[in-house]
């Protein structure tokens, strides 16, 4: 059963919230896009207390009115639920250091740095006292936070650099610092200001990212995690030179080809991950990864055959299908291409609700699934399970398509 506590963490206090249902309910008929993503919104922030009015609207004569109330109620019904049942595991499963393992010792700071992310997402902040299920998340996260800032180096890297891929770990644990330094009222700016200067420092010049300090080569899921951390160090008012962009959008043109795919470390490259049965890809990760990188370096910019080629291929619990972080950078790709009233990211979203709402807790057979859990373990598959359930979240920057303050 769901606590009003959870409720209260997962969709803000109910006092903050318009007391007029009816009339935001009126609103999701609106022709007007703002009106009716506003209304959604605050429906969202309102939680069960919604679900008997919107329940009368999923009858409605316009279908697509309708469509929008059945969706919300999926929404209020069980995602809170389901993204609580993955911070209780997130929360008790805690390393007594502050973070999270079970996989590869390389990604301990990446990992933790997502597993806080997927608590922020929650609207749980370090400076939250709630209780849920006799939990207190707010400290779950401050122990996150003391571990990597307990890692950082001198030059401000949050990650250990004798392991192999230390950039792609900095790059995740300082998204994770700018975007809980935001909500912190800048607690931790300064050592977010290090970590961010440390990224700048790693990107070669006028490229992108790798797996160490402008080591020459590049590869598009390290540069994609670094734009991502850049864009919330600046909504947590730190500054971002215009070339860190530049080198990105170079990358990105370089790899780039003309049926919306792209390459791994160069053109027409993939990317492989382990699975049990040997290594495998999936075939649009990559094309995931193009999309929502070309997406926040410029807004407008449109990929429409790549964002096609991300809705026929939509999350699926089968056999060589399973993959969290494609579903998680798959929903967050769709959200900033298309927006998140648009028909292709709704549709998207409805099939990755459908498949993790139907597999809530980690189950054994998840080892065996999933690509990613030799190196990340069930920690990063629940965390990636949370993230993907929560976006967009209005709690955390990246996960909300917000635009550069």
């Amino acid at each position: 059963m769901r606590t009003a506590a959870m409720m209260l963490v997962i969709f803000g206090s109910l006092q903050d919230c318009p007391p007029d249902v009816k009339e935001l309910i009126r609103t999701l008929g609106s022709e007007d896009v703002a009106e009716r993503e506003q209304a959604t919104r605050k429906l969202k922030e309102l939680g069960e207390a919604a679900i008997p009015e919107l329940r009368k609207l999923t009858e409605d004569r316009d279908a697509e009115v309708a469509a929008r109330a059945r969706e919300l109620v999926r929404d209020l019904s069980h995602v809170p639920g389901a993204v609580q049942a993955d911070l209780i595991w997130l929360a008790t499963h805690q390393q007594e250091d502050g973070s999270w393992g079970g996989g590869h010792d390389d990604y301990a700071a990446g990992l933790t740095g997502w597993a806080v992310l997927a608590f922020l997402a929650a609207g749980v902040t370090p400076a939250s006292h709630e209780r849920t299920e006799g939990l207190f998340f707010g400290e779950t996260v401050r122990k996150g936070l003391r571990y990597l800032l307990t890692k950082q180096s001198p030059e401000g890297c949050l990650a250990p650099r004798n392991g192999s891929k230390y950039i792609l770990s900095h790059a995740a644990a300082t998204l994770a610092l700018c975007e809980a330094s935001r909500l912190a009222d800048g607690r931790h700016k300064v050592a977010a200001k290090k970590a961010v200067d440390f990224l700048l420092a790693a990107q070669n010049p006028g490229k992108g990212w790798r797996y160490s300090l402008r080591c020459g080569d590049n590869d598009t899921h390290i540069t994609l995690i670094a734009v991502l951390a850049l864009k919330a160090a600046e909504h947590a008012g730190l500054a971002v030179p215009a070339s860190a962009y530049d080198g990105a959008k170079a990358w990105l043109e370089e790899v780039a080809d003309d049926e919306g795919r792209t390459g791994y470390t160069y053109k027409g490259t993939r990317r492989y991950v382990p699975s049990p049965r040997g290594p495998r890809e999936h075939p649009e990760s990559l094309t995931a990864m193009g999309v929502l990188l070309g997406s926040l370096l410029d807004p407008r910019r449109a990929n429409p055959k790549g964002a096609e080629r991300l809705s026929v291929a939509p999350p699926d619990w089968s056999a060589d299908h399973v993959d969290f972080y494609y579903w998680f950078l798959g929903t967050l790709a769709l959200l900033w291409h298309e927006g998140p009233s648009a028909t292709r990211f709704l549709a998207w979203r409805s099939e990755l609700k459908k498949v993790l709402l139907a597999h809530v807790h980690p189950e054994k057979t998840w080892e065996g699934l999933e690509p990613h859990h030799s190196e990340g373990g069930t920690a990063y598959a629940v965390t990636m399970h949370a993230l993907a359930l929560q976006t967009p979240s209005r709690h955390v920057t990246v996960l909300l398509r917000a635009s550069r303050p």
